[in-house]
Order: structure tokens, then sequence, then C-alpha cells
């Protein structure tokens, strides 16, 4: 594709060189410029962008969108946007510019947006997993992989959602591997950068909204509409799939769409009860025209039973039950996860519910960590890094946990400070042994962290509290001090496979520090 075809109708202007050049590719960011590729310079607020715009020259672009003309070698076309503003340069207009270069080839998919604060990446896994094995090949986007449907696997993700280029570069590969769909993660940042502006989506996904980024949309008001702006691109028969559960669901409802209600309740509920009257409030509030029970009839180690319903507005109709399921994952929330995405793929194919028996486990989502040996204590990693994902994971262990239950965790440098002394008080309410360390630091001073989360510890849990600041040590010591009847939770970063110290990225992976440190246990207590 040429310049001039690819910008036309955008607003945007030639300034200098050759809009008949043709394009090699395209990106906004000037370290993975190649030869003949256009370059994209966001409108950075300041003059950064012309540096960049530099760098991208001397890698080989023959081609520049720019905020404003600059001088340029010959040979170098200079696009710019108009000078009223219409058509910044930024992550939308980029998104336009990608969507063009590729060919569109998001509206050859039928595209699944799961957002919320906890459980995206569980809930696209699943919806990916069920789809592919309804017949329909499904591409993944997500926090920890990126799924092209390609012979070679998965991608290893470095952003939840990526950047609107890349977006439709991954969109472009999944048509071409003969994909029909694509299951991704939408985060707030995505939704406010726009970086998903000007996709449609067939189905859109609320899992739950908790503390968490705050500090970059500064209140949890700004973080919802943030996540409501998901709903508003759906399609003209696009259906939403909101967790019942949560207060912040009613914030999502979409206008005009098919509404579909997920509900999960515990044992204690019996179905007479689960359509309780003050439940229809809220059910109301969603525009509800279809509602999903799931009821959990048994919490396990590693599997929960559950039982299925459904019935339409108005809850007096006839309710639909499932025989029950034993569904490969552990506690409440997670249920809820699963029973999210089952309601996704039933927009698209009139599947049973034990089509979830054989669900492929998510990484670093209560993942165990076992080793052969003696009998040993049950070892799992979980991302869970906000204070309700912490109580939440705490929650589903506390039951199925023989003796003590000991929480490894930290919290996030140069990210939502007040989200540390919740999480502390989070662990400590529910774990009988918890160890504070690092988790990626970053910037900040790495004992600053400690005693902000300290700061949330209870005068009465202060003896459950042990500081170990190097996370090595302290996952170490966390298992070699647990019986066989305990269970440890390795909690924050799950599937990340590297530590943040200062600026710089070193391996380090929770998984192999916690197989590590159990291979020691397990050899002390056969010797």
């Amino acid at each position: 594709m040429d310049v001039l075809t690819l910008i036309e109708n955008l607003g945007l202007t030639l300034v200098a060189g050759d809009g008949g050049v043709e394009l090699s590719d395209l990106t906004d960011d000037s370290r993975r410029v190649t030869e003949g590729g256009l370059f994209v310079a966001r409108d950075t607020g300041d003059d950064r962008w012309k540096q960049f715009a530099g760098d991208a020259i001397e890698r080989g672009a023959v081609a520049l969108v720019v905020p404003e003309a600059i001088d340029v070698p010959s040979g170098v076309a200079v696009v710019v946007g108009a000078g009223d503003g219409s058509s910044r340069i930024d992550q939308r207009l980029a998104g336009r510019l990608s969507a063009r270069f590729f060919g569109e080839p998001a509206k050859r998919l039928k595209l699944i947006g799961i957002t919320g604060t906890n459980g995206k990446t569980t809930v696209a896994t699943l919806t990916q997993y069920l789809l592919n094995a309804a017949g329909k090949k499904c591409g993944l986007i997500g926090t920890v992989a990126i799924d092209h449907g390609s012979p070679d696997g998965p991608l290893t993700a470095e952003l939840t959602t990526p950047g609107a280029i890349d977006l439709h570069r991954h969109f472009a590969e999944m048509v071409k591997h003969g994909c029909e769909a694509c299951a991704m993660e939408v985060s707030s940042h995505a939704l406010d950068q726009g970086r998903v502006d000007g996709l449609e989506f067939e189905v859109a996904v609320f899992t739950n909204l908790t503390q968490d980024h705050l500090d970059y949309h500064g209140t949890m008001e700004n973080y919802a509409a943030a996540k409501a702006k998901l709903f508003a691109a759906l399609t003209s028969n696009g259906c939403a799939v909101l967790n019942a559960n949560d207060a912040y669901a009613e914030l999502m409802r979409p206008l005009d769409k098919d509404v579909v209600a997920t509900h999960t309740v515990t044992l204690s509920q019996s179905e007479d009860h689960v359509f309780r009257k003050q439940f229809i409030g809220r059910l109301a509030s969603i525009g509800a025209k279809t509602i999903w029970t799931a009821q959990i009839e048994e919490l396990r180690s590693t599997s929960s039973v559950v039982k299925f319903a459904v019935q339409g507005r108005p809850p007096e109709t006839k309710i639909d039950s499932f025989d029950s399921v034993v569904v490969p994952v552990v506690g409440e929330h997670n249920v809820s996860n699963v029973a999210q995405a089952f309601a996704v793929v039933r927009h698209f194919h009139d599947i049973e519910p034990d089509g979830l028996c054989g669900c492929v486990a998510v990484p670093g989502r209560l993942e165990p960590i076992r080793i052969e040996g003696v009998g040993s204590p049950a070892v799992l990693v979980d991302y869970a890094h906000t204070p309700d994902a912490l109580e939440n994971v705490l929650r589903a262990l506390r039951p199925v946990t023989k003796d003590r239950l000991i929480v490894v965790f930290g919290c996030g440098g140069d990210r939502d400070r007040t989200k540390r002394p919740l999480m502390a008080q989070a662990a400590c309410g529910l774990a009988d042994v918890v160890v504070l360390t690092s988790d990626n630091p970053r910037t900040e001073d790495p004992q600053q962290i400690l005693d902000d989360a300290i700061a949330g510890v209870p005068a009465e849990a202060k003896d459950k509290l042990v500081v170990e600041i190097d996370r090595a040590k302290a996952i170490e010591s966390a298992i070699l001090s647990a019986t066989a009847n305990d269970t440890v939770l390795i909690a924050g970063k799950g599937h990340e496979d590297y530590q943040i110290l200062g600026t710089e990225k070193i391996h380090f992976d929770d998984r192999e520090q916690a197989a590590a440190a159990l291979a020691k246990w397990v050899e002390q207590h056969d010797s």
C-alpha cells in the first residue's frame, strides 16, 4: 500500500516527499521500524516525538506521520494532521491506519472483549478453549499469551491489550490462520487511550470491578467509566455478559442490546432461593434478558462441582437446569469466571455444561506446583495483585486447607499505593502466616513499599507477619516452614517470568522458585 492510499479521508495531509511510495510495514515504536516502513510519531505532548522520528529514519523509515511538519532527508514522505486537532496523532489514529494497512482484519472476526479488574485472563482462556472445542477456531489476546491459531503456538504477551497498530497486526495473523473469532482482554488503559477505538465487539464481558489502577484513573468512578466504554462498542446485534454479583454491573449496561446476567451462588443457597426477591432489582437495573446461574455444590482443592441453570426475564419464567459437572477450577471467583465463559460461548453455540470438564488450566491462576516425593504441602501460584483478588483466592483455599494457610505476597512499585495496606489487611484476615516480600519494586524503594503494606496489618495480627524483602528467600522460607498439611499461596506475579528492579527486568519465575523450594522440602523430609 502506498502513503496516499493509506491516509485517504483520514484528515491527514502529505506535506513532503512522494505519496506514491510503497510501504513495507508500519509501527509507532521507533525501535521496531524496518526498511521501507512508515513510522507513526504519536503526539507526546512535548518534543520527544521528534527524537523518535529521527531514530525511525535512521532505521529505514520512508514515511512519517507526525504532529507537525519537520525537516527530513529527501525521499522521506511526511504526513501531518489537521491544524484543528481533528486528526491528532494518537492511538485512535494509529488504529485507523493499521486497520486499513492490514485490510480490515477485525471485520472478519467475531470479537469477544473481556474487561474487569480480575478474571479477564481466565474468562478469555476458557472462552477460547470452548469455542475451539465447538469447532469455531478462536484466537486469543491477553495478559499471558497471544495466540494466532498458528501451528507454531502462542506468543508471550507484553501488555494485557496491545497498542492499536499491533492489535490489527494480530487480527491479520488470526485471519491468515483461519480464525473465526478472537477472545481478547480489554484493559481500562486500552479503553481510555483509544487502543480499541473503531473495533466492533460481538460480545462484551464484565467480570468485576475492585480497587486497582487508581494511580492512572484517580477515582473508582473514572475507572468504571473507562470499563463501560467497551459496551458502547457492541455490534447492533451484540451481547453483553455481565456479572450480576458485582455492584458495578449496572454501570456497564448497554442500551438496546441483548444482556445476559451470570450469577454465582454457594452451596448454602438452595435453588429455591437463587432468584431471591432482593436480587430481582439488580437484574432489572442491568436489563438482563437471560440469567445464567452457577450453583456451587462442592468446592475441592483442585476442582469445583457446579450445577448450571438458565432462565429468561421475567424471573417467574421456567428455569432449565443441567446436570452437575466437575470443572477444573478452584474457588467461587473462578466458578464465576467459568459461568461467564460458558455464557459467551452459548451466544454462538448450543453447547452443554459437560464441555467444561476438559477445560485447560490457566497459567498462574491458582496453578499448583507439583513434585514427586513424600506427601508435601500444597503449593499454588496465583496472579492475585489486588486486595479483592487476594481475598478471593485465600477464601477459595481456606476450606480445602487441612492445617495452616500461608501466603507470600508483595506490592508493585510505581503503582497505586493506596491498595498496599488493603492487601496486607486481606492477607492477615484470612491466612495463618503472612510473608510480606517484594513484587516488582520498579523505581520505588522496596522498603518503602513494604512499609506502606505493613501499615495495613491489624495490631492483633502482628504475630502472623514475616517480612523478607528478597522474594526468592521469602518463597523458600515459606515452603520449608510448611508441614504436609499446610497450603502455601504465592501471590502477585502468577505467570510472569521476570522481576523489575529499578529499570532492569531480570528473569524470575515464582513457579520455578516454588518448585526448587518444594524439591528441597521433599529432600529434607525423605532423609
